[in-house]
Formats: structure tokens, sequence, C-alpha cells
């Protein structure tokens, strides 16, 4: 593969992320929901994973520890995540999903569902894996 192919696809790939993260900017302010894209992803992260370690959390979403943490702050003033001090490890903290948080997901969720559905609404299931695939196959030579 030649060097100016591959920096075309670095180009493309950060193109589409800008896109989808501001077309989820977009729905969010159009429904009224109090949330960034950023914040949304660890929020789902937080759901999925209540009560465990910020630390995971910053390793399931591909984010430092700073800005994890200023995240998680963000979630936790306005209602939506708590954390609580490890019971076993007294240094390091588990963020939990409060009710409000959970209401939030619970009314906000199917807005994101369609959205989702409209980026993927012309791949065909074969594509959609062949997609996975490729990328699944980037991010472990970058590993």
């Amino acid at each position: 593969m030649s060097w100016q192919r591959g920096k075309h696809v670095g180009n493309h790939l950060e193109q589409t992320t800008r896109l989808v993260k501001l077309s989820f900017s977009q729905l969010f302010n159009a429904i009224g929901a109090d949330i960034t894209p950023e914040q949304w992803v660890v929020l789902d992260s937080v759901a999925v994973n209540d009560g465990c370690p910020q630390t995971s959390i910053a390793k399931q979403t591909f984010k430092d520890a700073p800005t994890i943490s200023r995240i998680i702050d963000q979630l936790c003033k306005k209602g939506y995540t708590e954390r609580k001090v490890s019971e076993s490890d007294r240094r390091s903290y588990n963020v939990h999903l409060t009710s409000k948080g959970e209401q939030f997901i619970s009314d906000y969720l199917p807005h994101v569902k369609k959205a989702r559905e409209k980026v993927w609404k012309d791949l065909s299931e074969d594509e959609y894996h062949q997609l996975m695939k490729i990328l699944n196959k980037i991010f472990e030579n970058l590993s």
C-alpha cells in the first residue's frame, strides 16, 4: 500500500468520526438532552458496567485518566453518576449510575438507537461485519 493511500484513509476516518460526533451533538441539542457525545459514551459504559473502577471506564472508552476524570465530574455534577470509594482499594473510586442517570438513559436511548440506525442504514449485514473486521485489524495493529 502506498503512503498516499494510507494517508487518505486516515483523513477519511478522521472526517467520518468528526461527522458522526457532530450528528450526535446535533441530536442531543435537538431533543434537549443535556449531554455531549463523549459524556454519552462514558455514561453508557457506566450503565453497562455499573460500579466498576474509574480506571476501567477509561480503558473501555479509550480516554486518558484526566479526560475520564473530567467527564465523570461533569456526569456527577449533572446527577447521572456518583463515585464511591472502592471497598477493595480505598485509593480507588467506583462509578455508579444514579436513578437520575438510569432515567436519562431510558429516556434518550431510543433516540440514540434511531441515530445509530441512520448511520448504518445503507450497509448490508455483510458490509457492516466486513467494516468491523477491518477496523479491528487496524486496532490490533496499533495496540
